[in-house]
This record gives C-alpha cells, structure tokens and sequence, in this order.
C-alpha cells in the first residue's frame, strides 16, 4: 500500500468532516483508501472517483449508485472492472466506453470470465 494513503489514516477522526474528507480526495482520489467509511459517503466517494476513476475500487457495493460509477467512467472507463454488476447499465457503459473505447470490452470479459 503506498505510503500517502496510510498518511489520511493518522488524522484524527474527531477532525474528520465530510466536506474535509471531500477536499482530500480531490486532491488524489485513491485517497479514498484511507477514509473511514463512515466518511465515505456518496458525496466523498463521488469526489474521489472524479479525480480518479480507479478508485471505485475503494467503493464498497453498497455504496455505488449509477451516479458515483458513471462519474468514474468518464475519468477512466478502465475501472469498469469495479463496477457492481447491478450498476452495470447502458449509461456506465456508455460512458465507459467514450473514455475507453475498445480497452473497455477486454476488460469487461476479463471481469466477467475470470
């Protein structure tokens, strides 16, 4: 795990505020791997996978709604792979593939044959 992620764990959750949580995975969305979760909240994780559509990946299910995986995959169609299968509908998909094009279909079959 890289270092700058384990950096967001040190701060004090008494400090923590949903709108704080927001400014730091803006700055670097796979800072959202060092949020609590009960600060990662539709507002925070939308944020980070904004910035950074990989980190749908620290997005547990029942978090992603097709708003939060769309905003992912038009920063990075490739975090498709993250995707819940229920929030893989015709928008996700579109989306993913005006970033990712044809990368996108191999991913998905890796995803889904693997």
């Amino acid at each position: 795990m890289d270092t700058y992620n384990e950096d967001v764990r040190y701060i004090p959750t008494d400090y923590l505020t949903e709108d704080r949580c927001v400014a730091i995975v803006s700055q670097s969305g796979m800072l959202l791997d060092g949020i609590p979760q009960p600060f990662k909240t539709p507002k925070v994780c939308k944020a980070a996978v904004s910035n950074n559509g990989m980190a749908l990946n620290f997005v547990i299910p029942a978090n992603q709604s097709v708003e939060i995986c769309k905003a992912a995959m038009m920063q990075n169609g490739m975090a498709f792979k993250f995707v819940h299968p229920k929030f893989r509908t015709d928008e996700v998909c579109e989306a993913a593939l005006s970033t990712s094009g044809i990368d996108i279909l191999k991913t998905y079959v890796q995803s889904v044959w693997v």
